[in-house]
């Protein structure tokens, strides 16, 4: 515990400081090796008493909600080296991308600062933790929803026919998506923020710069990321081997079906989420004639 206390009193330091780290390269290929030899690497000691004072904390949280496969994992990556906040999913700890993506990138965080926690469905808010439950709490956690192309969502997702979809197959079936939305509604606004994956993408900094400021963080170090942004990117692709896009290419997976599909899947959107459509979706997503 008193490493971890230390780890906590170092990273503040830093930060005053305005110390900011450039990445650590032969640290982080020999990282991504072992992570490919031994698959999921077991936290240290030291990491499991910080997880420890993650979970337990009762100060304000921060919750990426998306449908999977929606840049949660890129926005967390950039979100913790911007504000050397911690990130994880509460579910799932023994993959090292659930936990504090720093420990892995060779970045420093600071375990002291309010976590960011990712999650593709509302449910997964709820902490359960050595017994205790914590639900979250509109009056003081912000709530940051990332939509990307539905037609890319589903698609990505496998559903890369019309039957597919109906069928619901996998673990995060459609219907998700429009769950997020409408909880995403019931949110205070001042504590809610809505960003579009294709803008995270194609316009970087903007987007950053607005995420920080909804969170009331410093854009100290957003000049260093800037500059070494393919870097980071591929650093995050080599954590994140799920990704097959690499980011480059917002139509990557939508490509692959026929306009018939997009316009089958635009029809159906607007017939059982009409609101959610008009709202959200059809000026930025329907299929063009």
């Amino acid at each position: 515990m008193l490493a971890a206390i230390a780890q906590c009193m170092h990273s503040r330091k830093n930060e005053e400081d305005t110390v900011i780290e450039k990445p650590k390269n032969l640290i982080l290929i020999m990282l991504i090796i072992m992570h490919a030899n031994l698959g999921a690497l077991q936290p240290t000691d030291e990491q499991l008493h910080m997880l420890e004072e993650i979970l337990t904390s009762h100060g304000p949280r921060t919750f990426l909600l998306s449908f999977p496969r929606s840049g949660n994992t890129w926005l967390r990556y950039c979100l913790e080296f911007l504000t050397q906040r911690p990130s994880l999913g509460y579910y799932g700890l023994y993959y090292p991308t659930q936990r504090p993506l720093g420990w892995s990138a060779g970045f420093l965080i600071d375990y002291c600062k309010a976590p960011i926690i990712k999650v593709h469905r509302p449910g997964e808010m709820i902490l359960r933790h050595a017994g205790n439950t914590r639900s979250p709490n509109p009056e003081i956690d912000n709530l940051i929803l990332v939509l990307r192309n539905p037609k890319e969502s589903f698609a990505r997702r496998h559903h890369q026919s019309w039957q597919s979809l109906l069928l619901n197959a996998g673990a995060y079936d459609p219907s998700s998506y429009f769950a997020n939305i409408d909880f995403f509604e019931t949110w205070p606004e001042h504590m809610r923020l809505l960003i579009y994956y294709e803008d995270l993408i194609t316009d970087p900094r903007t987007i950053l710069t607005r995420i920080l400021t909804f969170l009331h963080q410093p854009l100290t170090r957003l000049d260093q990321f800037m500059d070494n942004y393919e870097e980071y990117k591929k650093t995050c692709l080599m954590l994140y081997r799920g990704s097959i896009s690499k980011g480059n290419d917002i139509f990557f997976h939508s490509k692959k079906t026929s306009r018939e599909y997009h316009r089958t899947l635009d029809d159906w959107i607007a017939t059982a989420y009409p609101s959610i459509w008009d709202t959200y979706l059809r000026e930025r997503y329907a299929t063009k004639p």
